[in-house]
Formats: C-alpha cells, structure tokens, sequence
C-alpha cells in the first residue's frame, strides 16, 4: 500500500469549517423546584458553572461541575445529576449545595 495523500490543503479545511465568533451564554436552563433558574454555561477546561437566579431574578450562587454532569433537578439546597459512562449507561447522583466560605 502506498501513503495516502491529502487532498485538501489546512487552509482549505479551516474555509469549509464554521467555527462560530462567540460561545452563547448560556446552553441549557433548569427551573428549579423553589422557584430559582438554573443556567448552563458553555463547558471551558473540562468545567461548566450554572449561574442559579432566585425567584426574584437575583444571583444567588454559581455552581461548577465537570462537563460530563448535567443536572436534572435543583433547588436551592440539593442537585441531582446525571453522569454518563463510556456505555452511556447514565448514573445519578444527589449532592449538596452550600455556598463557598468568605476567605
């Protein structure tokens, strides 16, 4: 078998692609079970934070999860995500939110 040739130069290539000028602010929301929203960000470095808004519309905490949780079902207190695995058999799991200590 002989090399394969590329048939297309890298300029070509990055032409024919769309690559988007900005990332949407937020992907996903969830309305949570006390009345407050729960906005997806985009996933950076492996991390996505959803900004949670009270009732009133006020920011109340930001939340950051690995890119592989996404949260099914919030309230002010308790999340529950799911996790997909290789076999996209998905795992869920219930955690705690509590807001980060004053430094």
């Amino acid at each position: 078998m002989r090399p394969l040739r590329l048939q297309f130069s890298a300029d070509e290539v990055d032409a024919a692609l769309y690559i988007p000028t900005h990332w949407p602010p937020v992907t996903e929301g969830i309305a949570g079970a006390d009345g407050s929203i729960w906005l997806r960000g985009p996933a950076l470095d492996g991390t996505t934070t959803y900004l949670v808004l009270s009732a009133a519309g006020d920011v109340t905490t930001r939340v950051s999860v690995p890119e592989t949780l996404r949260v099914l079902w919030a309230d002010r207190s308790t999340a529950w995500v799911q996790e997909l695995d290789a076999d996209d058999v998905p795992t869920l799991t219930r955690f705690s939110v509590q807001p980060a200590l004053p430094r």
